[in-house]
């Protein structure tokens, strides 16, 4: 038999085409095609996982201030609660960031933490802080109403994943009870 030549299946007994043979193959690549379809629609819907299985998701960090203090030679430190909101850990590499308390003029605070958060957690890292006269003012202030408003904003660069990320955040902190000068 010629390649040209095909059979299709068994003859018709009145010397017809066979049954179902033009239909049948149309059917068949037609359902060919459907598959092929629903495996490229399927691969489209797959993402890269993590190794604890979460689906792969790098999102903007958070900063927040923890604890702030002031020793009794007053030395003021503050505590920030770094979150990472990914899937995957991400290491906090520098913070460059402004902290208003109570309206006063704004405090620097950078540092370099070099810190891994594993996936969707948090930690805290602890920074010298520079207290200005109207800073000061706005804690003995805050240590007598109970209430320490701030806002924090500026910039977090990250490591594994890389990125820069702009944070800012508004909240109060309160004076801890029997711990003159610290606010949580």
């Amino acid at each position: 038999m010629a390649c040209s030549e095909r059979k299709s299946g068994p003859a018709d007994p009145t010397g017809g085409p066979a049954r179902g043979g033009d239909a049948g193959r149309a059917l068949a690549r037609s359902g060919a095609l459907l598959l092929a379809v629903l495996v490229l629609a399927l691969a489209g819907c797959t993402t890269k996982a993590t190794p604890t299985g979460l689906i792969y998701r790098v999102n903007p960090p958070g900063v927040f201030v923890q604890a702030l203090r002031v020793d009794e030679g007053g030395v003021p430190s503050l505590t920030l609660r770094l979150a990472n909101y990914s899937t995957v850990p991400m290491t906090f590499a520098a913070l460059d960031l402004e902290l208003v308390l109570e309206g006063a003029p704004a405090l620097r605070v950078a540092a370099q933490p070099a810190l891994e958060v594993p996936a969707l957690s948090s930690d805290v890292v602890e920074t010298p802080l520079v207290l200005t006269a109207d800073a000061r003012t706005a804690l003995a202030d805050a240590g007598q109403s109970g209430v320490l408003t701030y806002r924090i904003a500026g910039r977090v660069t990250t490591t594994r994943p890389d990125g820069r990320y702009p944070v800012e955040f508004e909240s109060r902190l309160s004076p801890v009870p029997g711990r003159p000068g610290e606010f949580r």
